[in-house]
């Protein structure tokens, strides 16, 4: 059996190595999937997730300067070296996957001193705001979502040959079909109510809270969940928010007994029940962030992005908007006035489901294109 090694690390990466693990062991191949980065202090914008997106930008673009990109890959190198050496060495893998920028110059020094060396493809982690980090010139393939990512690396100076459109992977049970029945009784939530899913990412941003007082404002009966991903400060927020809410439904005023009885909230925290969670949303909101987004699209469901990481997810919006897959609006008065507009009339909804099953369609065949790519380069090396 074939082997496969998959390097990743935090958040969205994660989850793209995990569908890629998914998908090649479908296909027969044995995989591993391992996170140096995550231990080594590598983490720089946790801080700027959950608290500051809005401030990334200009890191993001300092960065860009050739001086701090070579900086950054000495320090990548110096930091990741030996232990990617060690597990190569260890488990002799037939192909490699990165789908982090930070292990791209470690590998490919390493893979430079093989007689025979390994398959090396790169995952390009995001789809239309590409970083000049995240492209290599020295793997056999870096893998882009579209025809922008094609440009892009184009322009990085990346040989063409080297660049190869793929779709947004997206794991397998977000396709399924989910008992929407089910989930509905088990988070006592009616069929005729509107719902909205509101998540905060993996890491759980805070600029979800700024919609959060806005709901009592709703006319109509609405459900809502809430997922906090690992941030326990927000969760620990939103929880204070629900008792905040029960008090004031024990008050003897009959007009805020009247709102609270509206609003039902089921609040979460970092949870692998997503594509559960989508199925019985009428409208997912959340950072624009290019997982959630694609995730939200494979359930057929459209997204309202109300904040995004400046920088480095700045044209996610500019396709949310061209491809027709929802809103985006980050000023919190306008997201209210918005979002009341949607509760009021659901019908709008409609409106984007040829463009979000277009979207859906193209992505769907992403994991079945990878498995292609991994054997073509296996069984044609050497």
């Amino acid at each position: 059996m074939k082997k496969i090694l998959i390097y990743t690390a935090y958040e969205g990466h994660l989850s793209l190595a995990q569908t890629i693990q998914q998908s090649l062991t479908l296909a027969g191949f044995q995989t591993k999937v391992v996170d140096i980065v995550s231990s080594k202090g590598l983490r720089l914008y946790t801080p700027f997730y959950r608290y500051f997106p809005f401030l990334f930008k200009f890191p993001y673009k300092i960065s860009e300067a050739d001086s701090i990109q070579k900086g950054f890959n000495l320090l990548a190198e110096k930091l990741l070296n030996k232990e990617i050496k060690k597990e190569i060495k260890t488990y002799q893998p037939d192909l490699i996957i990165s789908t982090h920028f930070s292990y791209n110059p470690s590998l490919a020094q390493f893979l430079d001193y093989q007689k025979t060396p390994i398959p090396f493809i790169n995952l390009v982690a995001n789809p239309w705001t590409i970083h000049p980090l995240e492209f290599s010139s020295r793997t056999n393939l870096n893998l882009v979502y579209d025809q922008r990512g094609l440009k892009i690396g184009l322009q990085y100076k990346i040989p063409p040959e080297k660049i190869v459109t793929l779709g947004w992977l997206t794991r397998d049970n977000f396709y399924r079909q989910q008992s929407v029945t089910k989930i509905r009784k088990k988070l006592c939530f009616k069929k005729n109510i509107f719902t909205l899913l509101v998540c905060g990412g993996s890491e759980g941003t805070n600029m979800i809270l700024k919609i959060i007082p806005g709901l009592l404002m709703v006319k109509k009966p609405l459900q809502v969940i809430i997922v906090c991903g690992t941030n326990k400060t927000l969760y620990k927020t939103i929880v204070s928010f629900k008792k905040i809410m029960q008090k004031i439904n024990q008050s003897k005023s009959p007009h805020l007994k009247n709102i609270i009885h509206q609003l039902n909230i089921k609040i979460f925290q970092f949870t692998d029940q997503l594509p559960q969670l989508m199925a019985i949303a009428d409208l997912v909101i959340g950072k624009g962030g290019p997982n959630l987004l694609f995730e939200t699209v494979a359930q057929k469901k459209p997204f309202f992005s109300i904040c995004h990481i400046s920088g480095q997810e700045d044209d996610n919006l500019a396709l949310i908007r061209k491809k027709s897959l929802g809103w985006v609006e980050e000023n919190p008065f306008k997201v209210i006035t918005l979002l009341h507009k949607i509760i009021n009339q659901p019908q709008i909804l409609k409106s984007y489901q040829k463009t979000i099953l277009q979207e859906r369609l193209y992505n769907k065949t992403a994991s079945d294109r990878l498995t292609k790519i991994v054997n073509q380069l296996i069984y044609s090396k050497g």
